[in-house]
């Protein structure tokens, strides 16, 4: 072997160590780079900081922030209900017809006994309006967004419950969204909590950063059986009970890679 094909092998193996010093790429966990869950570990510890727990409560809303929530469970083991995830897919609003506006499809919109079920699930995990509304904490919703479909069609179906039994400025005055964009789109606010109109806090993002948006979407990329929260659209929201969702092995030992490197 030529000094040349020597010095080759050795650069392409450095190379290759390098690779998996950096990353968490085994057959048993997800494939996350050890930067970007360096990012979400600070990201969760200004979560903490921004909603502690004796004042707030945070949900995570669908599979998308579930990783980031678990986070900040780990990191605050003396308040398990500090945290909590809600169970929600798809969207029934979508952005066809301009930047700052989302376009309600009727044909993907869930049915009026489709949304009683998913409120009876709602209700189980504490997040009904009128319980909310005569409690002392504050709820914080946590997302990544794309357009704000989902975020919007969420949030159409609380705000209406809370219209209907009286107490829709209770929940605006506790309610909060924490988002991350990763497309830093100026018009996804609006997007999300106008028209119908819902006044909402929102505080300024400190993480909208991108190796905690590759995070998120590296966990987001997993297969069905590696997710934190299942699918949940409203097809399945009759039938199915998201309490008995049972995520794999690959998930609980990506965890515990995590809180290794806390």
């Amino acid at each position: 072997m030529n000094i040349r094909s020597i010095l080759f092998t050795f650069l392409l193996l450095s190379s290759s160590y390098t690779f998996g010093m950096d990353s968490v790429a085994t057959p048993d966990t997800l494939s996350l780079n050890k930067g970007d869950v360096q990012e979400a570990i600070e990201c969760a510890r200004q979560l903490l900081y921004l909603y502690p727990p004796e004042t707030h409560k945070i949900y995570g809303l669908g599979n998308t922030p579930a990783f980031l929530i678990e986070i900040c469970k780990i990191l605050d083991t003396q308040h398990p209900k500090h945290f909590e995830h809600i169970a929600f897919s798809g969207s029934w609003w979508f952005c066809d017809v301009g930047p700052n506006e989302l376009d309600r499809e009727e044909a993907y919109t869930p049915s009026f006994e489709q949304i009683k079920c998913y409120r009876s699930y709602l209700t189980t995990i504490g997040l009904d309006p009128k319980t909310l509304s005569m409690q002392d904490k504050r709820i914080v919703i946590v997302d990544l967004v794309d357009t704000g479909g989902s975020m919007k069609s969420f949030l159409e179906i609380f705000k209406n419950w809370a219209d209907e039994i009286g107490v829709t400025k209770e929940i605006e005055e506790i309610l909060s969204l924490y988002i991350f964009d990763p497309l830093f789109d100026p018009w996804v606010r609006v997007r999300t909590t106008e028209q119908p109109a819902f006044i909402l806090n929102w505080p300024t993002l400190d993480f909208r950063k991108e190796k905690l948006c590759n995070f998120i979407k590296t966990c987001n990329k997993a297969q069905q059986e590696d997710r934190l929260v299942c699918n949940f659209c409203y097809s399945v929201w009759p039938t199915t009970n998201p309490a008995q969702f049972i995520h794999s092995e690959k998930v609980n030992k990506t965890l515990g890679y995590i809180k290794a490197t806390l």
